[in-house]
């Protein structure tokens, strides 16, 4: 995708346009993966604080649905800490950044006429973002319990905050390069 856009930039392709596309990126994914869900937790919590929830539930018992998944859903988010719904956003911040810095690369490289580098660094980097999730797992009983739940995040959005100081690093650097690379060209143009 990232490489399909840049191509598309790439007659008036410029910093700052790739740089929109790594937040329109990074955006995007935001509102289809954590938007869509708030939005029903948002919902579900209306219904929960309204009585509405419990009607639903009775609803279901009477009619003979298992209703265990609604119950399973109402404690999740009346036990859930509001913490946990703030370090999603934090993390969704954090993404986005990176997709901008992931976007960039690809950018950088077509517009450099190479994307070859760029696309296996940007692959990389997103591939080595996405693999944090198993710091999650690790607490869970399916890979033995590991480490606590409360370790497990601290590590997990310390990777994450770590990830997204490379990417802030990888975008001034392709910022400070692309600004050269202009300052070259006009150089050029001019002789």
């Amino acid at each position: 995708g990232r490489y399909g856009v840049a191509k598309v930039l790439k007659r008036d392709m410029t910093f700052r346009r790739s740089l929109a596309s790594g937040l329109g990126h990074g955006g995007i994914e935001a509102m289809i993966l954590i938007g869509s869900t708030y939005i029903n937790n948002l919902l579900y919590m209306v219904m929960i604080q309204t009585g509405h929830f419990d009607y639903l539930i009775a609803q279901g018992t009477a009619v003979g649905v298992d209703v265990s998944q609604l119950y399973a859903v109402q404690d999740a988010l009346v036990n859930t800490s509001p913490w946990m719904f703030l370090l999603a956003g934090y993390e969704r911040l954090l993404t986005m950044i990176c997709h901008a810095a992931m976007s960039l690369m690809v950018c950088w490289g077509v517009w450099q006429n190479r994307p070859g580098k760029s696309m296996i660094a940007c692959l990389i980097f997103h591939t080595l973002l996405d693999s944090t999730v198993i710091i999650q797992g690790m607490a869970t009983p399916y890979l033995g319990n590991v480490i606590s739940q409360n370790t497990a995040y601290i590590l997990l959005y310390a990777c994450l905050t770590a990830a997204a100081v490379l990417a802030v690093i990888i975008i001034q650097t392709i910022y400070k390069r692309w600004n050269q690379a202009l300052q070259e060209v006009s150089y050029v143009e001019t002789i």
